[in-house]
């Protein structure tokens, strides 16, 4: 089969969670040039997106039994309809794990995107620690089978290699990227300070770090805010961030729509991000379009974001130093406003829709060229 009629086939995209507007993965199928059709299996049809092209098989969030149900639908799917497909591409942890195995089953050539080494390997939980020699190997397995791996952040994509460097050919860097409007809406001068955070309520996302941070800090002329929905196993967690509302500590909005997300990064000066793992998290890139200045701990990630002069960042877990970089920032407010200007114009840039369209369709011309050789 030639490379051209290899295009023109479909490719599915698997991930284990809804797609939000502005979603990078959107922005590809709606303008790639590398296939004629995308289609998404997802657990439920991102809203007011009437073009996509959706199947539900029946994934969701961690590991569950019905995941393994969902993974033989999958591969059902996925033998009745191989020879109309050049391609599936799984994002998230279980599916990039055991997604390549399936799909070499079926007889369809994958590629996976691995979105962050997620709480099996930045957790010290026991259980977590006992998954890891099982999720290595896993790793192993699918990086063998998979014709690429895919990375959001460098840092990933240097520990990826060091643990597997049979695999260092397929590993490669794709970013991430975001369909957001720029503005600057918020005036850097204003008082108080508004300090947020947008995450999941897991102890994994720093939730506990940021009330910390909010309670040491201590002042009326600096308002801490948290968004996020709560996560099933988190309860005490929850719990927390409710009595640190109550005291007036951080406020807690709970989850937010998409918009209303947005409006809250555009009426802040500063995204405090305090978690502990991400391969590249929406909410640092959005915080860029909503010209935020970001403050967030130092892991890989970030630090491909962040640089001199466009944001800052703390060692993971001090408290101290976010604390007082905050209140150096709404003592120094030029150093806020160049800091979010500098970011700003970075992220647009280096992760804009188009530049990450590019990056993936490149890649994806790679790969379609080595099948057709094949």
């Amino acid at each position: 089969m030639s490379l051209q009629q290899r295009r023109t086939l479909r490719v599915l995209v698997v991930v284990n969670k809804g797609l939000p507007q502005g979603d990078y993965r959107l922005a590809h199928a709606r303008t790639t040039r590398r296939a004629e059709q995308i289609v998404f299996a997802l657990p439920s049809r991102p809203d007011r997106v009437t073009h996509l092209r959706h199947v539900q098989i029946g994934f969701s969030e961690g590991l569950r039994a019905s995941t393994f149900a969902a993974l033989l639908r999958l591969l059902v799917y996925l033998r009745r309809h191989r020879r109309q497909l050049a391609l599936v591409h799984f994002y998230s942890t279980v599916l990039t794990l055991t997604g390549p195995l399936v799909s070499r089953l079926a007889g369809v050539p994958s590629i996976v995107t691995i979105t962050g080494f997620g709480r099996v390997y930045n957790s010290t939980d026991r259980r977590y620690r006992l998954l890891r020699p099982l999720y290595n190997w896993l790793a192993h397995a699918s990086g063998r089978t998979a014709r690429a791996v895919l990375f959001q952040n460098h840092g990933d994509l240097a520990t990826f290699r060091s643990r597997h460097p049979a695999l260092v050919d397929k590993c490669h860097y794709v970013g991430s990227g975001v369909a957001a409007p720029m503005r600057v809406r918020q005036s850097y001068d204003d008082v108080p300070l508004t300090v947020v955070h947008v995450a999941r309520l897991l102890p994994s996302k720093g939730i506990d770090d940021f009330l910390a941070v909010a309670a040491r800090t201590n002042r009326s002329d600096v308002r801490f805010r948290l968004a996020g929905p709560p996560a099933r196993g988190a309860e005490a967690l929850l719990n927390r961030v409710r009595q640190a509302h109550a005291e007036g500590i951080a406020e807690y909005l709970g989850e937010l729509p998409s918009s209303d997300a947005r409006e809250l990064l555009e009426d802040a000066h500063v995204l405090l991000f305090t978690s502990y793992g991400e391969g590249m998290a929406r909410v640092m890139l959005e915080a860029g379009f909503a010209g935020t200045c970001p403050l967030a701990y130092s892991i890989a990630a970030n630090r491909d974001a962040i640089g001199p002069g466009r944001g800052l960042l703390v060692d993971v877990g001090d408290i101290d130093a976010a604390s007082l970089t905050l209140e150096r920032l709404a003592a120094d407010r030029q150093l806020l406003a160049e800091n979010a200007r500098n970011y700003q114009r970075y992220v647009v840039d280096a992760f804009g829709a188009d530049t990450f369209v590019a990056r993936l369709d490149s890649l994806l011309d790679r790969v379609l060229a080595a099948e057709s050789d094949r």
